[in-house]
């Protein structure tokens, strides 16, 4: 009776707060010190199976070193659902984001393979040589980021690789252009 009352008063005390869950943002890649380049701290209020976050990089090649836990799979996956939403900059932790201007194109997702791997905190993480820039979660499909807290403190959005623009690709192209007719015109 005790332990029933117990878990009705804690469970009381999350819907109140409304922190079902936190994602403490702490990759080196975004001003953290984590050992990953992309590092997410996650606690849920009870064992959760599933976090999905929001990216624009859809090649699982570019994620390395990943951090999973045992019995967990990994997988980059087309985001079709309205929790893959982004803002296109890099904010610096602790601001706040208060509408996402666009979706993800792809999510990142870790996912357990039976419930009894299922767990209630764990260090996600991998590294991934793009620049960060700003991205929703959602955990165990019950609780996600909130644009209008603190980003990767706890209950905000969070950082997440984006892809060079279109832009940025045809400027390296026009670079090694110009440095391959440079060295033609030296061998002449």
């Amino acid at each position: 009776m005790k332990k029933a009352l117990l878990c009705a008063v804690v469970l009381v005390l999350l819907l109140s707060t409304g922190a079902w869950a936190t994602v403490i943002c702490n990759g080196s890649k975004c001003g953290g010190t984590g050992i990953r380049d992309y590092i997410y701290e996650v606690s849920f209020a009870t064992t959760f199976g599933y976090l999905q976050i929001g990216t624009c990089d859809g090649n699982i090649n570019d994620y390395t070193s990943v951090l999973t836990p045992n019995g967990w799979t990994f997988n980059i996956v087309e985001a079709t659902e309205a929790n893959a939403e982004l803002h296109d900059i890099f904010s610096p932790h602790g601001t706040v984001q208060q509408t996402p201007v666009d979706k993800c194109p792809y999510l990142i997702v870790w996912a357990s393979t039976d419930v009894q791997y299922d767990v209630s905190a764990f260090v996600f993480g991998y590294n991934n040589s793009n620049a960060p820039h700003d991205a929703d979660w959602t955990i165990g499909f019950a609780d996600d980021g909130d644009w209008t807290m603190a980003l990767g403190m706890g209950e905000g959005v969070v950082h997440s690789p984006s892809v060079p623009e279109p832009g940025s690709f045809f400027a390296l192209a026009a670079g090694l252009l110009g440095l391959a007719g440079l060295k033609l015109k030296i061998r002449r």
